[in-house]
């Protein structure tokens, strides 16, 4: 996110759209627990790898869709490597109407904005709309919303 902040900040938002024209989802910082399978991305010593606080948030541009899953392995398409993630957890569908999540019987859970999902059914995203997935926290945002966040940071 700093990356991109940075490189817009003096411009405009017609010149961020033409470049940025998607939704996003930002992962937010927190508490990161990584997986205990063979595919653990980032540890120096997995013996001692237990919960680790994150750094920065990232943003994940979604693109057209029609369908990105969110997981913890593949064939997810947004691989998040957290231990508290299904394989398969969650599913964003670009509709005629914008964006949608739909839990995909995930082990954990998600709730949207504080709303346990009900697995297999789709919920409307609204910019700004918390997605809590198992201890992973995500942001949904608009070209708009992402560009209002990256003006305001400090």
């Amino acid at each position: 996110m700093s990356v991109l902040a940075q490189r817009y900040a003096r411009g405009d938002f017609a010149t961020f759209r033409l470049a940025h024209p998607y939704a996003w989802l930002v992962w937010e910082p927190g508490d990161w627990k990584p997986s205990t399978g063979a595919t653990l991305t980032m540890s120096a010593n997995p013996a001692k790898a237990g919960t680790v606080r994150a750094g920065e948030s990232l943003g994940l541009a979604l693109g057209t869709g029609p369908k990105l899953v969110l997981g913890r392995t593949s064939p997810a398409d947004l691989e998040i490597n957290d231990g508290t993630l299904s394989s398969r957890h969650l599913a964003l569908h670009a509709t005629d109407a914008g964006w949608a999540v739909e839990d995909l019987k995930s082990r954990n859970g998600t709730k949207l904005d504080g709303v346990t999902l009900v697995p297999g059914q789709r919920h409307p995203l609204a910019n700004g709309a918390r997605l809590d997935a198992a201890n992973c926290v995500f942001t949904f945002l608009t070209p708009e919303g992402l560009w209002t966040r990256l003006r305001s940071r400090p």
